[in-house]
């Protein structure tokens, strides 16, 4: 607007100008004023007027434009004063808030160390009533063992039969000859050749504690089942040593599934490949006291199961670690079982677990030891495996010569 004023300003002074330039704008002689003016004098006093108008029109708008300037100037700055008090203002309120957070981080890193102290505390009371506990079972087990044992001398029951069943694991090599089952499939045929395997079976020996029943396989031993008892000395293998009559069987195939399924589940092996080792050493009657045979195998030294293989020097670099590897993957757990000869033919069920081999000059040794409490039953829980006629013995009932894995 004020640029408009100016230039229509300019306009008209340059027309006022332009009409009294080169000519008069007054007539001389006596006569009124108003009559003496020139039409191009009435011209320029128009425009002088105008211009004048103009001006104060200009003045007006430019001190309104000023005012207006000055006014918005004032609010912005206003606005800015109002600005930065609210900018200040929130900076106080996040200084407060962090300022809070850090005596809450501070009061939380108090619960922290706190909470974590009560937790060590706690720890360490959980671990004093777990060891606690641990003592307590395993003086509970002494006394329940000691109770058994008392309870069996004082019945002066004995062992009819100890029966046991050894299940592969799923790695194992599911034959049904006794060598390829407890050696390795792919087995080279030097280390055939050179090596044998037995089975060391824990049996009562004379009055200062355990002995042993050692059976032997030999690489041509090709049968699934022997009755030692009744076997010629010439049919069984030159290293089988017997305590009493023995008898041994392979489960293995379709027939025999639910069975070896049944053991597995009983003692708590993860895995099976279906096939299972039976031996059962017979003693009678007459047998030896229940109470020593358990005491005898709970000792530390007690190992009711033992696999060993025996290697020919020839051939002991090559075969004996793949032995020893074979021990480790194909075997976990086994299942023993005592009969008593009392009238209801009572059973005693036990889990064993093989623990670390042992090597004695090339010849790699599984053991196997006790791994849970005795199960005692009036019911012989497992189905008919064995069923050998003993000689000079009692007629066999239903209960004292099977072992039915169901």
């Amino acid at each position: 607007m004020t640029t408009f004023l100016n230039i229509l300003l300019l306009m008209v002074g340059a027309a006022s100008t332009m009409a009294a330039f080169g000519g008069k704008t007054w007539r001389d002689g006596p006569g009124p004023i108003l009559e003496r003016i020139t039409t191009r004098g009435w011209i320029s006093l128009f425009c002088l007027f105008l211009a004048v108008c103009l001006g104060i029109t200009k003045e007006v708008s430019s001190q309104a434009a000023e005012k207006l300037a000055k006014s918005n100037s004032e609010k912005e700055h206003a606005a800015a004063i109002a600005r930065a008090r609210e900018a200040a203002l929130q900076l106080k309120l996040a200084n407060a808030g962090v300022d809070n957070l850090k005596l809450s981080a501070q009061s939380a890193q108090d619960k922290l160390q706190l909470t974590e102290s009560k937790l060590e505390a706690t720890e360490t009371t959980l671990n004093e009533v777990r060891n606690n506990l641990t003592v307590t079972r395993e003086e509970l087990q002494q006394e329940n063992n000691l109770g058994l044992l008392s309870v069996l001398a004082t019945a002066k029951l004995a062992v009819t039969d100890v029966t046991f069943v050894i299940p592969l694991t799923r790695t194992g090599n599911a034959s049904g000859i006794f060598y390829n089952a407890l050696m390795p499939r792919k087995f080279p045929s030097i280390c055939v050749a050179h090596t044998t395997v037995a089975l060391v079976l824990g049996a009562p020996g004379d009055e200062s504690g355990q002995g042993f029943e050692w059976l032997q396989y030999d690489p041509d031993d090709t049968e699934d089942q022997h009755d030692y008892a009744s076997l010629s000395s010439d049919e069984i293998s030159k290293g089988t040593e017997l305590i009493g009559p023995s008898a041994d069987a392979l489960l293995a195939g379709e027939d025999y599934r639910d069975q070896v399924k049944y053991v597995v589940k009983a003692i708590g092996q993860a895995s099976s490949n279906q096939t299972a080792l039976v031996a059962d050493i017979h003693f009678g009657q007459d047998g030896p006291s229940a109470s020593g045979l358990i005491k005898a195998l709970q000792q530390q030294d007690g190992r009711p199961i033992t696999i060993i293989s025996k290697n020919g020097h020839a051939s002991q670099k090559q075969c004996s670690p793949l032995v020893k590897q074979y021990f480790a993957s194909a075997f976990d757990k086994a299942y023993m079982r005592l009969t008593l000869n009392n009238p209801e033919h009572l059973t005693m069920f036990y889990s064993l677990k093989a623990i670390t081999q042992f090597n004695d000059n090339g010849n790699w040794a599984l053991p196997f030891v006790i791994d849970s409490k005795p199960a005692v039953s009036a019911n012989d829980e497992l189905g008919q495996v064995l069923r050998v006629e003993w000689p000079h013995d009692d007629p066999p009932n239903d209960n004292s010569r099977e072992a039915r894995p169901r």
